[in-house]
């Protein structure tokens, strides 16, 4: 979105008693995120990197007008502006879009050198992948437990799938078949840390002290989402729907019974939509009922007419707030 490189997640912040939410601003892409001003807050950005890479090739030259240069265009190019976009933000939790599986190691080699880890979508050829400093966070499981550390394992075949309903990587269990690369999450980890769903790729992590040991607060899942796009309304609700109520199933089987097993959470990415939508409905408000009808949208197909569910759909992780609106005073294109 041209003028907004920083856009907001909406997400649940981490406050614990007494603790407020920062105040909404709005920061140029030349500005690094700012410091936490909590031991239990922390930063993140998401950004949608368009499949600008050494492998795939890049072919969105409509991005750019005529004056600009062919050498400019290139994904050397584009490579450099992105280290330099994402280390400038020395956010605490980056959230990629459009990656390609079998070029991430290399693509985004310099995240590796400046401290981050990352998990990845099993299938796709444009894949989200999460990546967090590992002086601040650890994968853990749905209770907040250390996840076990990955054995040593043969490197695999990495594949790029074409897009679309059969390689949406909806494995309808919960363990990521992620692609295996030298610092992404391993098997061992993945069935209690890293889970997938339909375009949604959920990370869970803990919050590590200045020793470096978990803090003991909850676990916080990152819910990192590149939802279908065109009249697809319907699988979009679908695909929130789902990675949140993993979520929650995830949450209660790993905490006692009696427990509350809300945890924070946050939802970002690319959404595919605008307007007031039922995705940003079941976040905020907390349920789609079959009343409810998207708008906003002048790429949509009658809105008006268009019933999205049969039945009320709920999520029960918790009321979420909209940064973007926070910052602008309403709903942006996400």
């Amino acid at each position: 979105i041209p003028g907004r490189p920083l856009r907001p997640p909406i997400g649940s912040p981490i406050a614990g008693k007494g603790e407020s939410e920062p105040p909404g601003m709005l920061l140029p892409a030349s500005a690094p995120l700012p410091q936490p001003t909590t031991a239990s807050s922390f930063s993140l950005i998401s950004l949608n990197v368009l499949l600008p890479n050494s492998h795939d090739g890049w072919w969105i030259y409509k991005y750019y007008p005529p004056s600009v240069a062919a050498a400019e265009t290139t994904w050397s190019a584009r490579s450099r502006l992105l280290e330099e976009l994402l280390l400038i933000a020395d956010a605490d939790i980056i959230c990629l879009q459009e990656c390609c599986a079998a070029s991430f190691e290399s693509d985004f080699s310099f995240l590796q050198r400046a401290g981050y880890a990352a998990s990845l979508l099993g299938k796709g050829r444009m894949r989200p992948a999460t990546l967090w400093k590992t002086s601040r966070f650890a994968l853990c499981d749905a209770a907040g437990a250390p996840a076990p550390p990955p054995p040593e394992t043969p490197p695999h075949e990495t594949t790029t799938d074409a897009e679309g309903p059969a390689a949406a990587g909806h494995d309808g269990g919960g363990a990521a078949d992620a692609e295996e690369c030298e610092w992404a999450a391993l098997p061992a980890t993945r069935g209690v840390a890293v889970t997938q769903g339909d375009r949604t790729l959920i990370t869970t992590l803990h919050l590590l002290g200045e020793d470096g040991s978990p803090r003991g607060t909850p676990p916080l899942f990152v819910v990192n989402c590149h939802l279908t796009a065109g009249q697809e309304a319907r699988r979009r609700l679908s695909q929130v729907h789902d990675a949140l109520d993993r979520v929650r199933k995830q949450r209660a089987k790993a905490l006692p019974k009696g427990h509350d097993p809300r945890a924070p959470c946050v939802v970002c990415g690319d959404f595919n939509s605008q307007g007031s939508t039922a995705v940003r409905e079941l976040l905020l408000r907390g349920e789609v009922l079959p009343s409810f009808r998207e708008s906003g949208d002048p790429t949509e197909r009658d809105q008006a007419g268009t019933a999205l569910t049969s039945k009320p759909k709920r999520q029960g992780v918790g009321a979420f707030t909209d940064v973007y609106e926070r910052v602008e005073g309403g709903c942006g294109p996400t």
